[in-house]
C-alpha cells in the first residue's frame, strides 16, 4: 500500500517538471528602448519649469578688499613682543631700578649711594626701548585714523611702525641731551642728575602705561578712539608729574619762573608738535 502511494507521487512530480519545461518563457521588452523623451514638464516634482522664478541678479555682493591689521602683522607683533620679553628677562637682575623708579620720579633729593650697576643699566635700556616701540605703535594708530591714510600704509605696516618707533627713540635722545644742557646751564651736577633720572623713569613709565591701551587697540580695533584718549591722558599726566619735579628743582625766584615758562614752550610744547608733524609726514611720504 505504501509502495503504491510513493509510485503515484513520483509520477505526479515527473509530470509537473515536464509541463514546466515545455511551457514557453515570457519575454519582457522595454517600453522606452531609446530612453525617456526630452519633453517640457517631464519632471515629476515640478510640473512646468517656465513658471519658476528666475534670479536676474546673483545674490551676494562683489568681493571686498580686506586690509591687514597690526595684530596680523608678524613684524609688528614680533617687535612688540621682543621688547616686552626683554623687559621681563632683565627684570630678574635689575629689579632694584624698578623699585627705585618712584623715588626717581617724585623725589628731588639724591640718594646717599647711587650705585647703578650694569644690570640696572640693562633694564633701563630695555624699558626705554619698550617705551619707544609702544609709542611707535600708539603714534601709528593715532596718525592712521583716516581710512585713506591707513589704506596707504597697510601693505607695509612693519616699516611704518618701525619708522615711528625710531622717531620716538630720536625724540628721547634729543630730550635727554636737552635736559642735560639745561641742567648744566641752570643747575648743579646733582640737580642735573636728578632731572635726568626723573626723565628716564618717566619715559620707562610711559611705555608701561601705554602698553595696555596698545594691546586693547590691537585686539579690538573698534576701541581705537577711546584708547587713544586714555593713552593721551596717561601721557599728559606723566609729563605733568615730571614738569612739577623740574619746577621744584630749578625754581629759586621770580626770574627762574620766567625761565620755566620758556622751558615749557621750548621743551614740553613745541617738540611734541614737531614729532606729530614728522609722524604725519613719515606716513604720507614713504
Amino acid at each position: 500500500m505504501i509502495q503504491t502511494e510513493n509510485i503515484s507521487v513520483s509520477a505526479d512530480s515527473a509530470r509537473a517538471i515536464d509541463s514546466t519545461a515545455q511551457a514557453p518563457r515570457e519575454v519582457y521588452t522595454s517600453q522606452y528602448p531609446a530612453g525617456f523623451a526630452r519633453l517640457k514638464g517631464n519632471d515629476s516634482v515640478v510640473a512646468r519649469t517656465d513658471t519658476l522664478a528666475v534670479m536676474r541678479e546673483p545674490a551676494g555682493r562683489d568681493a571686498m578688499w580686506h586690509s591687514n591689521s597690526l595684530l596680523g602683522s608678524s613684524g609688528v607683533m614680533a617687535m612688540l613682543l621682543l621688547a616686552i620679553l626683554a623687559v621681563v628677562v632683565s627684570y630678574r637682575s635689575g629689579y632694584k631700578y624698578v623699585h627705585n623708579m618712584w623715588h626717581n620720579i617724585f623725589s628731588v633729593k639724591m640718594r646717599d649711594f647711587e650705585d647703578h650697576t650694569l644690570d640696572e643699566t640693562w633694564i633701563l635700556v630695555t624699558l626705554v626701548l619698550n617705551s619707544c616701540v609702544v609709542q611707535g605703535v600708539f603714534l601709528f594708530c593715532a596718525v592712521t585714523r583716516d581710512a585713506a591714510l591707513y589704506a596707504h600704509t597697510n601693505p607695509r605696516l612693519f616699516l611704518y611702525v618701525g619708522l615711528l618707533s625710531a622717531v620716538a627713540l630720536v625724540y628721547y635722545l634729543c630730550q635727554l641731551g636737552l635736559y642735560r644742557l639745561l641742567g648744566y646751564v641752570f643747575g648743579t651736577p646733582e640737580q642735573t642728575e636728578s632731572v635726568l633720572n626723573g626723565f628716564k623713569a618717566i619715559t620707562s613709565l610711559v611705555g608701561l602705561l601705554l602698553l595696555p591701551e596698545v594691546m586693547v587697540m590691537l585686539t579690538f580695533p573698534h576701541t581705537t578712539e577711546t584708547m587713544l584718549i586714555v593713552g593721551a591722558i596717561s601721557y599728559l599726566c606723566a609729563r605733568v608729574v615730571f614738569i612739577i619735579k623740574g619746577f621744584r628743582i630749578f625754581y629759586y625766584n621770580l626770574l627762574s619762573s620766567v625761565y620755566f615758562i620758556l622751558y615749557l614752550c621750548a621743551v614740553e610744547i613745541v617738540p611734541p608738535i614737531i614729532v606729530w608733524v614728522i609722524s604725519m609726514n613719515v606716513c604720507f611720504v614713504f
